[in-house]
C-alpha cells in the first residue's frame, strides 16, 4: 500500500516512472508536477500523493510507485560477495536487487528488469566491462552503472568514467560507501 507520507527526491521519482532525471527536472520546473525545494538547495521532493495523482493523470502504471523500489542488477562472478551485498542492500527496503553471475544473464536481466543501476565488478572474470558498460548504456539511457573497483588511482577513476561508467565506487566492500554512490547515481542536483 501507498504511504501518502512518503516524500520522493526526483532520482527516485524517476526510478519509478522509467524515465530520465532530467525528464522529471522538467515536469518539475514547468510546474506539471508538484512538490518543493530544500531551502538554499536546488534539490527537489516530491510527495507521494502528488506523484500518485500525476502518474494516474497521465495515464502511468503506479504499481512501480506502490513499491517505491529501485531496481538494482549486481554483476559480479564472485557469487559469496553478490549475495552478501544483495542481502545488504535488499535490508535497506529501498531497492529491488537482482544478481548475475554471467554475460548471458546480464544482457537478460538488462533487458527484462531495466534496472535503474546496474553495480559492476571490475574483478568479474570473463567480462570485458568496458564493452559492457557501453552495450548497458545502449540498451537503456536511464539505467546508472557503477564501477565497483578495489582502490583505483585517480588515472583509474578517469579512464573508467571516459569510457562510460557513471560512478566509480573505490572501495567494494565497503556497503555504506556502495549505498552512498547508489544514492548520489540516482538523486538529481
Amino acid at each position: 500500500m501507498l504511504s501518502h507520507e512518503k516524500i520522493f527526491t526526483t532520482g527516485q521519482v524517476a526510478a519509478i516512472c522509467h524515465v530520465a532525471p532530467r525528464t522529471v527536472t522538467k515536469w518539475f520546473d514547468s510546474g506539471k508536477l508538484k512538490g518543493y525545494r530544500i531551502p538554499g538547495s536546488r534539490d527537489r521532493r516530491i510527495p507521494a500523493n502528488e506523484l500518485y495523482r500525476f502518474m494516474k493523470s497521465n495515464h502511468m502504471p503506479t504499481m512501480d510507485l506502490d513499491a517505491g523500489l529501485v531496481s538494482i542488477l549486481i554483476i559480479d562472478t564472485d557469487c559469496l560477495f553478490a549475495k552478501k551485498l544483495c542481502a545488504s542492500l535488499s535490508q535497506k527496503g529501498l531497492y529491488k536487487v537482482t544478481t548475475t553471475d554471467n554475460l548471458f544473464d546480464a544482457g537478460c536481466q538488462i533487458s527484462e528488469i531495466k534496472p535503474n543501476i546496474v553495480l559492476m565488478s571490475l574483478l568479474a572474470r570473463g567480462f570485458d566491462c568496458p564493452r559492457l558498460c557501453s552495450q548497458i548504456h545502449i540498451a537503456s539511457d536511464m539505467s546508472r552503472v557503477i564501477a565497483l573497483a578495489q582502490a583505483p588511482s585517480q588515472s583509474k577513476i578517469e579512464q573508467l568514467q571516459s569510457q562510460g561508467f557513471d560512478e566509480v565506487v573505490c572501495d567494494s566492500g565497503n556497503i555504506s560507501q556502495i549505498i552512498a554512490v547508489i544514492d548520489r547515481a540516482i538523486s538529481i542536483f
